[in-house]
């Protein structure tokens, strides 16, 4: 965690102290392995996302033995194109930063990005393509991990 001007920046995002203070005692978590399936209409509700997935990575006593991973299926991959970087850069500067440290990673569906008219090069480097978003959904259940919607 690194402090700047009055704020935290946990996981790449940056957190208001006074909003976490809000909810302190912050209890410590065991870390685990979550899987998020994402279909998101707008970048605002994308954002919440990103909040509560930075804030759960936090709240881990070892966020690097946890892994946190965003299967995206949905209209929210459009948000990831070249087509769009300009449109919805600080959006995906913001999914990147919480990529570092490979604790969150972002997987989206091929077929949705093809939907698209996405193709792997259209997408920026942390973004990995699966061949199908909700079979990877169940293929991670079935390694563990804990489905949040």
């Amino acid at each position: 965690m690194r402090r700047w001007m009055g704020w935290v920046l946990v996981l790449g995002i940056a957190w208001n102290p006074a909003v976490l203070r809000a909810a302190e005692p912050a209890p410590s978590y065991q870390p685990d392995k979550v899987v998020y399936d994402v279909a998101i209409d707008t970048p605002e509700r994308f954002e919440r996302l990103l909040d509560r997935v930075g804030y759960l990575g936090s709240l881990y006593g070892d966020p690097f033995a946890s892994s946190i991973v965003l299967v995206l299926h949905g209209p929210e991959v459009a948000f990831f194109g070249s087509k769009e970087r300009a449109k919805y850069r600080k959006l995906v500067e913001r999914t990147q930063g919480l990529t570092m440290g490979e604790v969150v990673q972002v997987r989206m569906c091929a077929v949705a990005a093809r939907a698209h008219g996405l193709g792997a090069a259209d997408l920026p480097e942390f973004v990995r393509l699966v061949p199908m978003g909700d079979a990877e959904v169940v293929k991670l259940q079935r390694e563990g991990y804990a489905f949040m919607k």
